[in-house]
């Protein structure tokens, strides 16, 4: 049986010849009843406060595996942007290279034409 402040105040003795002061025994169970009374609204407070502290730990928690879970994500994402900058610019200097391949075969045409016709100049001359 769990006692209440109120239990103790109103707790009632037998009395006997020889027994205790009256007066002193309520006075003691006055200040144990209302130390007992203190106790109770510590606790009530302490528990109110645990889950508290219990509901912002879950928050944390959860929080903490959010941010977790972003980095991953925004680390992910970053290799897989940076693949497809990277592959982009194979793309691009291949094309560039594939344009300089043409222009130096159409330079390398003009020379040999060019090289055909001072010959052929060089042949009319004489």
């Amino acid at each position: 049986m769990r006692l209440t402040p109120d239990d103790i105040r109103n707790q009632q003795f037998k009395t006997k010849l020889k027994g205790f002061d009256k007066e002193d025994v309520l006075m003691y169970l006055q200040l144990v009843a209302d130390e007992l009374e203190v106790y109770k609204k510590e606790t009530t407070l302490l528990k109110n406060q645990l889950i508290k502290l219990m509901d912002l730990s879950g928050k944390l928690q959860v929080h903490i595996k959010t941010q977790s879970q972003d980095k991953k994500y925004t680390k992910e994402e970053a290799m897989t942007e940076g693949d497809k900058i990277i592959q982009k610019a194979r793309n691009r200097a291949r094309e560039i290279r594939k344009v300089a391949e043409k222009e130096a075969y159409e330079m390398g045409k003009k020379i040999l034409q060019l090289e055909a016709r001072k010959n052929q100049l060089s042949k009319d001359m004489k």
